[in-house]
Order: structure tokens, then C-alpha cells, then sequence
């Protein structure tokens, strides 16, 4: 075996798509936010709309049925969740100073 063949890096042959549905589909949404900060790719696999939207059905924040809406829409809705429930005050001072 040559010492390429030995520094064969399989992971990256792996499609985006499997990556996605063989690991990422079994994180919580806590788990996606750390892991999409790893690497770009992982940003990318992290940031997939099924997979927030499966995070938000299982958080009760969206039914099941709900179709499909546009990208992101899904994770800024989990974010903003968890935001509030750590930060549940909205007055002004807590606004500016903690985003």
C-alpha cells in the first residue's frame, strides 16, 4: 500500500447528502448550532432545511404537516426559541445589551 493510499481521507468522498442523513439527522438542535461550527463543510451539512425542520417538529415549535418554507426559516425559528427562553425579558435594556 503507498503512503497516499494510506493518507486516503474517505470522509471526503462522502457526499454532503449522506453525511446528512447517515449523522446529522441524529443531533438536537443544541448538537446542529456546535457541530455547524467545525468546519465549512459541516456548516453547510449543519445548516440543511429538513433537518431544522425535523429539530423544529420535535421541539413542538411547527406540526409535522407544515410544508415546507424557505431556507433558514427553520433554524432562526429554533434560535429565536432558544433565545427567549434563556432571555425571556424584553425591555429595552435587555434588548441592547444582550442582542
Amino acid at each position: 500500500m503507498s503512503k497516499e493510499e494510506q493518507q486516503q481521507n474517505y470522509f471526503e468522498l462522502l457526499p454532503n447528502e449522506i453525511l446528512i442523513n447517515v449523522l446529522f439527522r441524529y443531533f438536537t438542535g443544541k448538537q446542529l448550532l456546535l457541530v455547524s461550527r467545525v468546519c465549512k463543510r459541516f456548516h453547510v451539512c449543519g445548516n440543511d432545511n429538513v433537518l431544522w425542520k425535523k429539530v423544529c417538529v420535535n421541539t413542538n415549535l411547527i406540526l409535522e404537516t407544515e410544508t415546507t418554507k424557505s431556507v433558514g426559516v427553520y433554524k432562526e425559528l429554533y434560535v429565536g426559541h432558544i433565545n427567549n427562553f434563556f432571555n425571556p425579558c424584553r425591555c429595552l435594556f435587555c434588548r441592547f445589551s444582550l442582542g
